[in-house]
């Protein structure tokens, strides 16, 4: 299938750790799932969701 694209405000909590806001709801979204973060078509980063 594929990715679905939202719109989202990041804050850094740590080194390792994100908080992330959804614009949006998404019902999808589960723990361990990946998430990728893309400005336009630049990747800025990654990882697992708790």
């Amino acid at each position: 299938h594929e990715p679905q694209l939202n719109d989202c405000e990041i804050k850094i909590l740590s080194e390792s750790r994100l908080s992330v806001y959804m614009f949006a709801p998404d019902t999808g979204i589960a723990s361990g799932q990946y998430a990728a973060f893309y400005d336009g078509e630049v990747c800025l980063g990654g990882g697992m969701i708790e």
